[in-house]
């Protein structure tokens, strides 16, 4: 479980450091406000179904006892969201891979069981 989401948050850590990808972003956040559909459709098809599958390697690792039975799920996907975006206002950057191992290794120490 923890092998898999240090290599989500890696992977989504190098995607937003592809300039393309910071592009693209940057318009939608931009837009959201002229443009409301248009940012839900980019919520409901692609962000959520990618938290729904960190989600789902939490839930296992609460079933599996890798977690804390009483780890709030959506606060530890929040936690992994908002260091990504954290991140990504600093000035200097660890490359994805350090930082993911980085991220999940501190929130292992926190809700990770006995």
């Amino acid at each position: 479980m923890r092998a898999d989401l240090t290599a989500m948050l890696a992977s989504m850590t190098a995607d937003a450091d592809d300039p393309r990808y910071a592009c693209q972003f940057a318009i939608l956040n931009g837009e959201a406000e002229r443009f409301p559909r248009l940012i839900d459709r980019y919520k409901n098809e692609v962000a959520e179904p990618r938290r729904e599958v960190i989600r789902e390697v939490i839930r296992r690792g609460i079933a599996t006892g890798e977690l804390r039975p009483d780890a709030d799920v959506e606060i530890t996907l929040m936690t992994l969201m908002g260091a990504l975006l954290a991140r990504e206002r600093q000035d200097v950057r660890p490359p994805a891979d350090e930082f993911a191992r980085r991220v999940v290794d501190g929130l292992f120490q926190g809700i990770a069981a006995g």
